[in-house]
């Protein structure tokens, strides 16, 4: 798109633009999640060619959604545990109260 026809578009335009981008990139982490199993936002990242932040940040809202689920892997030696992502599905869950999304975190 050519720098005059960027500066015509509408506020809107841009809104929509970015959420379409943004979902996008959601069902890109969807289908490496559920055609890969589950793995961790580094791998994620890496794999997608994202920035590790705008992953969790994409991984967080569909956690809230209910299309992702976040577990953790003991580890056997010392330091922080590994934090994994597992696909749930490709449908938002609206309906779900956000205390059983807290419960299946657990």
């Amino acid at each position: 798109m050519t720098e005059a026809a960027e500066g015509s578009r509408t506020y809107e335009e841009y809104i929509n633009a970015l959420n379409e981008e943004a979902e996008v990139l959601n069902l890109k982490i969807l289908n490496t999640l559920q055609s890969q199993g589950p793995m961790n936002r580094d791998n994620l990242a890496n794999l997608l060619d994202r920035p590790r932040t705008t992953v969790y940040d994409h991984l967080k809202k569909m956690l809230e959604q209910g299309r992702v689920k976040k577990f953790v892997r003991p580890r056997t030696t010392r330091g922080r545990p590994s934090v994994f992502w597992k696909f749930l599905s490709y449908e938002t869950a609206e309906n779900a109260s956000i205390t059983q999304r807290q419960a299946d975190l657990l």
